[in-house]
C-alpha cells in the first residue's frame, strides 16, 4: 500500500463551535464563545485496478487512486453518526429505484417485520456506460454484470495509521463488450424476506475503454483506505466503518473497537448487544473535565463530567464538491466547570421490557480542546459541530 497511501490528505474540515450560555428565566444569553478548527483526513480513499487477461496473458489495466464517492456512502456515514434513531435519517437510493429512510449498521430495514442478524455485504459492478460520474449517481449507466465480493477475496490489515481492506472479483466474459465503467455496491437485505438491494457506493468511468473479448477474464479489485490517527478520529470509528458500511462483520473479519466501559467488541449492532430488533441507538455528546490527550484507540473522556440530556440534532448540505452534516446539542450544568474536552458517543439500549440491557456506550469521535472553555454555575454549553467529506478525493 506504500505506493498509493501518501495521496491521502487533508479532505474533510471539522469545524467544531462551544457556546457557554447563562440560564435565567425562559431566556438563553450567550456569555462566550469557543472556536476552532481541525483539518483532518476524514474520506475513506480508495484505489481501483482493473485487468483483463485473455489466455491466461495479461492484455489490459487500468488503475485510479481515488474513485469518485457519492451520495449513497456520505448519507451511510451521516447515519452512522446520527446514531439509527434520528428522527429524519438521511435517504439511501438503491438501483432498482426504490428508496428507505431508516438503515441500520447491522443489517438495512426496507420492510416493516422482524428479521435479524442478516449483515450488508460489498459487490461491485461492471459496465459499457460513458456518462460522467455524478455524487448522485445510483447505477452504471450500463451493467453488464454485478459480483458479489466473496469473503475469501477480502483481505484487511491495519498500519497503525491506516485500516486497509481489499475487495476482488473476477468475471469470464460470455460474449464481447467494452469495459468502460466500474462501480462499488454496497448489498443490504430486507426484514423478513430477505430480500437483498443494491446502493451504489462510487462509480468511475476509465480513461481509456477496454475491448473485452468472450472467454476474457476480468479481475477488479477496490482498496480501501481509512486514516483513524489524528483528532477527532477514533480507531472506534474506523471499526464500525469497515465492519458495518464496508462488510467485514458478515465477512467474519470484524474489527474489535472498546465500548466506554472497557468491553472489547465486533459483533451486532455497534457491537454493543443482542442485535434484536427491539435495540435502540442514539448519538451523544459527552463533555469532560480531564486533561485532555489523545490517542488513536482512546475509549473514554479522561474526566467525564456528563452528557446532553437529549441526543444530537443534525443538519446536512451538499454542494458540487462536498456533502457536510453539522450536529447540535446542548446541556446546562449546575457547578462552574471548565470543559477540556469532549466526545460523540453512540448509545446502544435494547428497549424490550423482557430481554431489557442496560445502555453500552462507545466513543467515535474525541475533541480534545486548545483552549477550556469556562461555563458558570447555573449556566450552560451548547456544542455544534460540522463535518464535511470530499465526493473525490
Amino acid at each position: 500500500m506504500k505506493n498509493w497511501l501518501p495521496y491521502l490528505v487533508a479532505i474533510a474540515l471539522v469545524a467544531l463551535v462551544l457556546s457557554t450560555i447563562l440560564l435565567a428565566t425562559s431566556t438563553l444569553k450567550t456569555v462566550s464563545t469557543h472556536s476552532q478548527q481541525l483539518a483532518v483526513d476524514a474520506t475513506p480513499l480508495n484505489k481501483i485496478e482493473v485487468k483483463v487477461y485473455r489466455g491466461g496473458s495479461l492484455v489490459a489495466s487500468y488503475e485510479k487512486v481515488g474513485d469518485p464517492w457519492n451520495w449513497n456512502l456520505a448519507a451511510l456515514i451521516g447515519n452512522l453518526f446520527m446514531g439509527r434513531q434520528y428522527a429524519n435519517p438521511l435517504t439511501i437510493y438503491w438501483r432498482d429505484g426504490s428508496t428507505t429512510t431508516q438503515v441500520e449498521t447491522e443489517y438495512v430495514v426496507i420492510g416493516t417485520a422482524s428479521y435479524t442478524g442478516i449483515n450488508p455485504y460489498l459487490a461491485i459492478g461492471i459496465g459499457s456506460g460513458t456518462a460522467s460520474p455524478t455524487p448522485y449517481d445510483v447505477d452504471l449507466t450500463s451493467v453488464v454484470t454485478i459480483i458479489d465480493v466473496p469473503a475469501t477475496n477480502v483481505a484487511v490489515s491495519d498500519n497503525g495509521t491506516h485500516i486497509i481492506a481489499q475487495y476482488s472479483v473476477s468475471y469470464t466474459a460470455s460474449s464481447a463488450f467494452t469495459l468502460s465503467e466500474v462501480g462499488l455496491y454496497w448489498k443490504g437485505c430486507s426484514y423478513n424476506t430477505n430480500t437483498y438491494k443494491y446502493a451504489l457506493l462510487a462509480r468511475d468511468v476509465l480513461s481509456t475503454p477496454i475491448s473485452v473479448l468472450a472467454n476474457d477474464v476480468v479481475t477488479i479489485t477496490y482498496t480501501i483506505a481509512f486514516k483513524y490517527n489524528q483528532p477527532p478520529m477514533t480507531k472506534n470509528l474506523a471499526a464500525i466503518l469497515f465492519d458495518y458500511v464496508f462488510g467485514l462483520k458478515y465477512y467474519s473479519k470484524a474489527i474489535s473497537f472498546t465500548t466506554m466501559d472497557g468491553t472489547s467488541a465486533s459483533v451486532a449492532d455497534y457491537g454493543l448487544d443482542s442485535g434484536v430488533d427491539s435495540v435502540k441507538e442514539y448519538a451523544y455528546v459527552y463533555i469532560g473535565t480531564g486533561q485532555p490527550s489523545y490517542t488513536a484507540t482512546i475509549s473514554q473522556l479522561r474526566g467525564y463530567l456528563a452528557k446532553s440530556p437529549s441526543y444530537v440534532t443534525v443538519s446536512h448540505g451538499t454542494n458540487s464538491t462536498h456533502f457536510w452534516f453539522t450536529l447540535t446539542t446542548g446541556m446546562g450544568l449546575t457547578s462552574s466547570a471548565s470543559i477540556t474536552e469532549f466526545g460523540l458517543v453512540i448509545e446502544s439500549i435494547d428497549i424490550d421490557g423482557s430481554n431489557y440491557n442496560s445502555a453500552k456506550s462507545l466513543l467515535v469521535l474525541y475533541f480534545p480542546l486548545q483552549n477550556p472553555v469556562n461555563v458558570p454555575a447555573g449556566g450552560g454549553i451548547r456544542v455544534s459541530f460540522t463535518l464535511a467529506f470530499r465526493w473525490s478525493p
